[in-house]
């Protein structure tokens, strides 16, 4: 790898001062920044009018600092031109950005020395159908698709197909269908089964449902979800909205239909190869769980 980008949280990297140090050790060891720049709190369209956009296609990978909500925005736009993550955190939990400050110039030399392995994570992709109205391109994502309830807390009513098979109609507070890398993520607070992050499969899983018997499912990644809105009471109740990883969000009207694949694009990050995610797992949020000393 010889080029590099650099893409940073400025609110968690105080005066660049972690990127402007890896840009100078990057360049000490004979590597180019292509790209450097703060992650800005802008929208999507007015980032990607700042970025030159043949920056990306020379790139041979992008160093995200921050947490995994700065990987996440930043995965959508890198998934598109097929350039592989390393993650250093900056923030609190860090899963995806699993590279601490302190370890971060220690990988980086694995790193230039080929010593990786490029792990692709499956993202979703959805559109929204309304009436005859042409498809709304609702976007990607690398985390979940969540339908979800605003104002007041009453249930929405939400059928869900797969394949054209109704699977279930939900009185809930909303729905999450997550991939695998999203499974730890708002799936896992709802009830929600842990995936391994580089299997294809989706999940199904309720918010609050009115049910006793009303759990996750789990569906291939072949498989195409639709998501029907049946009945949100009346315009006073408050939204009911879509949301991508919870960064980009769309207003839903009644009987809107919500079409959810796999994506073409998918994320790819850069691991060690002595890493192992189950060791992660343990380790991010295996709350009081301990090693064994024999082990």
């Amino acid at each position: 790898m010889e080029n590099f980008g650099i893409l940073t949280n400025r609110k968690k990297d105080v005066d660049f001062e972690m990127s402007k140090n890896i840009s100078k050790w990057l360049e000490n060891n004979n590597k180019t920044v292509v790209l450097s720049t703060e992650l800005l709190e802008s929208s999507e369209e007015e980032q990607a009018k700042s970025l030159d956009e043949d920056l990306y296609k020379i790139m041979d990978c992008a160093i995200i600092l921050g947490g995994d909500g700065t990987i996440i925005h930043s995965a959508r736009k890198l998934a598109m031109y097929n350039v592989p993550i390393i993650g250093v955190n900056l923030g609190n939990l860090g899963f995806l950005a699993e590279v601490e400050k302190k370890d971060a110039f220690n990988v980086l030399e694995k790193i230039i020395e080929n010593d990786y392995v490029i792990e692709s994570r499956m993202m979703l992709t959805a559109e929204i159908h309304r009436e005859e109205k042409k498809p709304i391109q609702a976007g990607i994502g690398l985390n979940d698709v969540v339908i979800t309830r605003g104002g007041f807390s009453r249930v929405i009513v939400l059928s869900v197909y797969v394949n054209g098979q109704l699977i279930d109609t939900y009185h809930s507070d909303g729905l999450i269908i997550s991939t695998p890398t999203g499974s730890t993520a708002y799936s896992l607070s709802a009830g929600g089964p842990i995936l391994n992050p580089t299997t294809e499969m989706m999940v199904i899983t309720p918010i609050c449902p009115h049910s006793l018997t009303a759990r996750s499912i789990v569906v291939s990644g072949d498989d195409e979800v639709s998501l029907v809105v049946e009945n949100f009471r009346n315009k006073d109740d408050g939204d009911v909205l879509l949301t991508i990883d919870g960064q980009i969000g769309h207003k839903l009207n009644q009987k809107d239909k919500i079409i959810i694949r796999r994506s073409k694009y998918k994320t790819k990050l850069l691991k060690l190869k002595d890493n192992n995610y189950y060791t992660l797992l343990r380790k991010k949020i295996g709350g009081t769980l301990k090693e064994r000393k024999d082990q």
